[in-house]
C-alpha cells in the first residue's frame, strides 16, 4: 500500500486546522496581522500558494456558515488590506465585488465590521 498518500493528507489536515486556529486567534484577539506573520505560525511562507488555498477553505466554511470572511482579518503589509486572491475566492463564493479598488476596500471594510474589529 502507497502510504505517502494518506500521510500527505493527513498532513494537509494538520495544517488547515493549525491555519484555521489562527486566524480564529485573530478573530478572538480582534487583530488584524499580515500575511508574513501569520503563515509561518502553519509552516508556510506567506506567499507559498498552498497557505493562501488554506485561507480559502477557511472562506468557504464561513461562506457554507453564512459567515462574515474571517481571512479578512490577514493582510498584505504593503497594501494594509487582503490580496487579490482574498477577493477572487468572495466572487467565486458569489459575492458581487467590482473590481475597483474601492469596492473592493468597501467589501473588506464591511467583513472586519461583520467580524467586530473595526
Amino acid at each position: 500500500m502507497d502510504y505517502k498518500h494518506v500521510f500527505a493528507s493527513i498532513y494537509d489536515q494538520i495544517q488547515f486546522g493549525i491555519t484555521r486556529a489562527t486566524v480564529e486567534t485573530l478573530l478572538i484577539t480582534k487583530s488584524i496581522q499580515p500575511y508574513s506573520v501569520m503563515a509561518p505560525l502553519a509552516s508556510y511562507h506567506h506567499r507559498d500558494s498552498k497557505y493562501h488555498n488554506q485561507l480559502g477553505r477557511v472562506m468557504e466554511e464561513d461562506h457554507s456558515e453564512d459567515k462574515p470572511f474571517r481571512s479578512a482579518l490577514i493582510i498584505n503589509k504593503e497594501l494594509g488590506r487582503p490580496g487579490a486572491a482574498f477577493f477572487e475566492k468572495a466572487r467565486l463564493l458569489g459575492h458581487n465585488i467590482p473590481k475597483t479598488e474601492a469596492d473592493e476596500i468597501a467589501f473588506w471594510e464591511d467583513q472586519l465590521k461583520k467580524l467586530g474589529v473595526r
